[in-house]
């Protein structure tokens, strides 16, 4: 009790001493015991402790008394301190709800996790001046459409070997529209990214780069520009947002390599995909995970070309922003586009898993030579896998169908599907084919059907 509260106690008192001399009998003890209790309520009481709320170090952050204790973890934060000690003794702040959120990575750079994704790392020295590679090892050219002439441009004659990053297959590995490949920023120096800012500024240099995404990201758009790699790191490694691989009908982005990242399309602000390949060529998403997006986890559109994806799980979950709208893939945006599609949109989806609560599109193409082989469907009550519409042309080879509506329709009748091998397993409805597509231009292994369901469900997604 202060110096002023005791002063006013004793002020109280006394004039219960004067009243009881100037009042007599019972009227005087009552008036003195209701100014005695009066003093008692005029004793201030300790303020109570307040609960746990979010944030780090607030829950419990009411006045502790002596024997009160400090609130336990707030959502998202930690532990709050003990109160300060009082008087009478507060009661101690009540617990906060949630759980503390991961330690944050440090994704230290030794060099592992990126060698196989540098020149350097592969033993290729690039020749900056020339702006080719200075072994018969492939080239960073521009050479028009023709991939033999981009290939001549890099002075690689007719069987001479070139550089390709390992695991690269299909269409993504293809020489055209001015790149003998696909290599990124293979030619560039390694960043680290760890915030929305770092990853935004990195992705959209001019330079090559190899960018580390470490840790968990929220970027609702970030544009991606050409000879770049977005690589995971660490064991956390995700984008809460949407990747935009996004150029020009002048002027295309190319060269663009995505691998080992989660993707959560709920936040994007990237026309509803998690990852959109617009206007680019020569892209290639590896053992990555997309998931949540509202209007397709990848899109490939506006004649898009050379594209490669693979072991990438695509999925939904039950807490999906928009649970009409889960599509898959969606590769040619609209039928009057076909100026701009035609003879492009070739993409090679292989070793993907396309797996649950997808409705549709998995994949939806028009225009394009779109080659699957050794993928797993197993996205049970949906309305359709594979769709092939305007102009398209389909090669659908040792794939497993697993419990899935409408393994693959034609929408069109100028589209064109050629399947074999493939495992129709507790499937209903529309199995088409025309019996005619296309050769692809590379080579690739294909495992048996058999083989397929296993392998895709252990190794599709982050590595």
């Amino acid at each position: 009790m202060t110096r002023g509260d005791v002063h006013a106690l004793q002020v109280i008192r006394m004039m219960s001493l004067v009243a009881a001399r100037s009042v007599s009998g019972r009227r005087a003890i009552l008036l003195g015991l209701g100014l005695a209790l009066a003093c008692d309520r005029y004793r201030p009481t300790e303020p109570i402790g307040t609960a746990g709320t979010g944030g780090a170090s607030t829950a419990g952050s009411g006045s502790a008394g002596s024997s009160g204790e400090g609130g336990s973890a707030g959502l998202g934060g930690s532990s709050g301190e003990l109160g300060t000690t009082q008087t009478n003794g507060g009661r101690a702040g009540t617990a906060g709800t949630g759980t503390a959120p991961p330690e944050p990575e440090e994704c230290p750079d030794d060099g592992t996790d990126t060698a196989q994704l540098t020149l350097a790392g592969l033993g290729v020295v690039a020749s900056v001046d020339a702006g080719i590679l200075d072994t018969d090892a492939g080239a960073l050219v521009d050479a028009g459409n023709d991939p033999d002439a981009a290939r001549a441009d890099a002075g690689l004659t007719d069987g001479a070997p070139f550089t390709l990053l390992p695991g690269l297959v299909g269409w993504a590995s293809v020489a055209g529209q001015g790149s003998a490949t696909t290599l990124g920023g293979a030619a560039g120096r390694v960043v680290t990214a760890r915030t929305a800012a770092e990853l935004q500024e990195y992705a959209g240099s001019s330079e090559p780069l190899v960018i580390r995404v470490c840790g968990t990201i929220r970027a609702p758009s970030v544009q991606v520009t050409s000879n770049k790699t977005l690589v995971g790191v660490g064991t956390q490694a995700t984008i809460e947002g949407g990747l935009r691989i996004r150029g020009t009908t002048d002027i295309n982005v190319r060269d663009v390599v995505v691998k080992n990242l989660r993707v959560n399309g709920a936040y994007s602000a990237v026309d509803g995909a998690a990852i959109q390949v617009y206007s680019a060529h020569h892209v290639w998403i590896d053992h990555s995970e997309v998931w949540d997006s509202i209007d397709g986890l990848i899109q490939v559109v506006h004649g898009s070309d050379f594209v490669t994806v693979s072991w990438t799980k695509f999925h939904f979950t039950e807490d999906t922003p928009d649970k009409e709208h889960r599509f898959a893939c969606l590769i040619g945006h609209a039928d009057e586009n076909a100026a701009e599609d035609e003879d492009h949109l070739r993409v090679t989806l292989h070793h993907n898993w396309w797996a649950d609560y997808i409705r549709q599109r998995a994949p939806r193409v028009r225009f394009g030579d779109v080659h699957l082989f050794n993928n797993y469907w197993s996205s049970a009550d949906n309305d359709y896998s594979i769709w092939a519409a305007l102009g398209s042309r389909l090669l659908i080879e040792q794939n497993h169908f697993d419990g899935v509506t409408n393994p693959h329709e034609l929408h069109d009748s100028d589209a064109q599907i050629l399947a074999s091998g493939n495992i129709y397993e507790q499937t209903s409805g529309i199995i088409a084919s025309t019996s005619t597509a296309f050769t692809p231009p590379y080579v690739y292994d294909l495992a048996p059907a058999a083989e397929v369901a296993a392998a895709v469900a252990a190794g599709a997604g982050r590595e």
